[in-house]
């Protein structure tokens, strides 16, 4: 997917395997109901995913990090990450542009 938002830097690392964390919410809200079924509705229609990460750096990849969110973490920019439901350990080479 060619995405015009900025990059990952190139010189930050991947997130760690073990933090690594992909969900899909199914945007369902339940409520109770005091006499009878249990009503469920639709909150969207998309099913949007969410990520869990975490990295290991050095001071120098961290002021790069630091750097790139100053500029750009306020808004969406592309990384490359396995998605999925990847339910095993994936190579690199498996990644996928995502807007994040």
């Amino acid at each position: 997917m060619a995405l015009n938002i900025p990059q990952w830097p190139k010189t930050l690392p991947f997130p760690d395997r073990d933090g690594y964390q992909y969900a899909i919410e199914f945007g369902l809200m339940r409520t109770v109901m005091q006499g009878g079924y249990t009503r469920q509705r639709r909150t969207v229609w998309g099913l949007p995913g969410s990520f869990a990460m975490t990295f290991r750096m050095n001071t120098k990849q961290l002021a790069i990090l630091q750097d790139f969110l100053n500029d750009f973490g306020w808004s969406w920019f592309a990384m490359d990450l396995v998605s999925g439901g990847a339910r095993k350990v994936r190579p690199a080479r498996d990644c996928v542009s995502h807007k994040v």
